[in-house]
């Protein structure tokens, strides 16, 4: 277990330019020979100043934050590289932004918000037989209470996750094999549509050789839009914002290698990238 404190503060390299920072933070952690399971609470505030920190209309902008952030995780190990994980953990954000520092203030502050968000995940590795199964599933609920992110249809959702990845081998243990995996992810919100996104892998692996492993990849991963992009108003405002922005995707391709030459390990590759 440990406990842990820290501050900061310093009146910064221009007028205006301060910052005052705190961090509290404590850990226990319970380890055997086969497991392993962590504890975390931690709380940290910040204020910090600048001129012209995220506009350039010449205004002395500020950001207070305080956000509290507690995190559980256990982790079992079966032995042949399988085990099992499973964590959860809950977060509170408080974000109050100010434009011009010295514009008065009535009882409901321009920019100020709240975001509570909490989930909880499982994810392992099985090898029944020859045939190794990677998975893993996840469920994540936020809700933001906003001063001026209020233009959006919602400011509460719910998403989920599950991936399932078969990978197969084939070749003696110790010298050149064949590495294929082959599997997909499922991406779904109560605020939108759902997503499956591929996942492919084909590798050659020669533990010995110079050119120890060589690889070609395609997957394709997704994420909705922040509250930010989808609540702030489209018309007016420092911050424009669309309400009807839907999931963004990523396809990714990668050709690589990894090997030795003269006493020298190296890895490289090349990749292309499409985001929708």
């Amino acid at each position: 277990a440990d406990v842990a404190w820290a501050r900061s503060e310093a009146e910064g390299s221009v007028p205006f330019g301060e910052h005052n920072f705190d961090r509290f933070n404590a850990r226990v952690q319970l380890a055997g020979a086969t497991s392993q399971t962590d504890l975390f609470a931690g709380y940290q505030a910040k204020f910090f100043g600048w001129p012209n920190l995220y506009t350039p209309f010449n205004s002395n902008e500020t950001e207070n934050l305080q956000t509290l952030l507690v995190a559980w995780n256990h982790r079992t190990d079966f032995g042949r590289g399988d085990f099992l994980e499973a964590g959860a953990w809950y977060r509170r954000n408080k974000d109050d932004y100010a434009f011009n520092r010295f514009a008065p203030l009535g009882p409901v502050h321009p920019f100020q918000h709240t975001t509570w968000a909490h989930g909880a995940a499982f994810g392992g590795r099985k090898s029944p037989g020859d045939v190794t199964i990677h998975f893993r599933g996840e469920w994540v609920a936020d809700e933001l209470k906003s001063t001026s992110l209020t233009v959006g249809r919602f400011h509460t959702r719910t998403l989920t996750k599950f991936s399932l990845v078969p990978e197969k081998a084939w070749g003696p243990a110790a010298g050149e094999r064949v590495v294929v995996k082959a599997g997909a992810g499922y991406d779904d919100s109560n605020r939108g549509g759902a997503a499956v996104s591929p996942v492919f892998e084909l590798a050659r692996e020669q533990p010995g050789a110079a050119l120890q492993r060589i690889h070609f990849s395609y997957a394709k991963t997704t994420q909705v839009p922040t509250y930010t992009a989808l609540n702030s108003s489209a018309v007016a405002g420092l911050f424009r914002g669309n309400a009807n922005l839907g999931r963004e995707s990523s396809h990714n391709v990668e050709l690589g290698a990894r090997g030795t030459l003269l006493g020298w390990t190296g890895q490289a590759a090349l990749f292309h990238r499409r985001d929708d």
